[in-house]
């Protein structure tokens, strides 16, 4: 055989798919030739990364017994259509069969290598997928993990807001408390709030007053409370307005007595929202100052 068809088997020889006299003859030819070694070598360091690519162990023993069978079946008909020649034909050079069975050959060599790198592709086309549609749920985790803590920290910011809010009215209420000359203001329910209570704490030294009032309910919309002075000589004065939620304390600063009028009553209505400068709507809270 001649040096080119001997090359031509190498990737059958990668393959392990050489009869013994072929591959007897193969190996005197690699004693002797400097350049089919390092190429044999390549086919068979292709073969063995295509194999480890592919799950199934025997898929290029399959993929040979499939062809050679597909070869097989075909045989007869080529055998007949030798027979049916003219004598002048059937007589080829023995050269020509060598080669044509080596290029058959090469072909199950070239389709096996073919089918093995398609697998490989495939394999790990599908291994990329697999570890896209994992990130991809990890990064939708990640995404709802983090919507979670932002209303979270939302929410806790809110209540530091409230908690901060009530502190300071509380320190407020304090100070006013401390005045020397604490004026106390009871308001009690009317029947627009039968269950509501206040009190009003107010210090002309300090110049600040305090409401705290218990039992309202939770203002509808476009409305507030507004708490009133009703003096002798100005008549109703407005204080300042306030909100309240139902079921809690309410603690708001509020402006002090007019000076130099004498306040008769103190009372809580329900106003529009921003409040208004003379009372329009029901009274929920009424009370006098208490005076030695």
């Amino acid at each position: 055989m001649t040096h080119e068809e001997l090359k031509a088997l190498l990737p059958l020889a990668a393959l392990n798919r050489l009869d013994s006299e072929e591959m007897a003859a193969l190996r005197e030819h690699l004693a002797s030739c400097h350049e089919c070694p390092a190429e044999l070598r390549e086919f068979e360091n292709a073969a063995a990364m295509m194999a480890l690519a592919v799950d199934a162990p025997t898929s290029a023993d399959r993929i040979a017994q499939k062809l050679e069978a597909r070869l097989a079946a075909a045989a007869p008909v080529i055998a007949k259509a030798a027979t049916d020649r003219p004598a002048s034909r059937v007589a080829e050079p023995s050269r020509r069969d060598s080669s044509r069975r080596i290029a058959t050959r090469l072909s199950i060599a070239a389709a096996m290598v073919f089918a093995i790198y398609g697998a490989a592709v495939t394999s790990r086309l599908s291994n990329l997928q697999s570890a896209y549609d994992a990130r991809a749920n990890q990064l939708a985790y990640l995404q709802n993990r983090f919507t979670t803590l932002e209303h979270d920290a939302q929410m806790a910011e809110q209540k530091i807001d409230a908690l901060s809010k009530v502190l300071s009215e509380r320190v407020r209420l304090e100070d006013v408390l401390d005045a020397p000359d604490l004026e106390v203001t009871r308001l009690g329910p009317l029947p627009a709030a039968p269950g509501a209570r206040a009190v009003v704490i107010a210090s002309k030294s300090s110049n600040s007053a305090v409401l705290r009032a218990t039992g309202l309910e939770t203002p509808p919309s476009g409305k507030t409370y507004e708490l009133w002075w009703i003096t002798k000589q100005k008549g109703p004065v407005p204080a300042g307005t306030f909100t309240a939620e139902s079921g809690n304390e309410v603690i708001a600063k509020v402006d002090p007595p007019p000076v130099g009028d004498r306040v008769m009553l103190t009372a809580v209505t329900l106003e529009p929202a921003g409040g208004v400068p003379k009372p329009t709507g029901a009274m929920y809270l009424k009370g006098a100052p208490e005076r030695e």
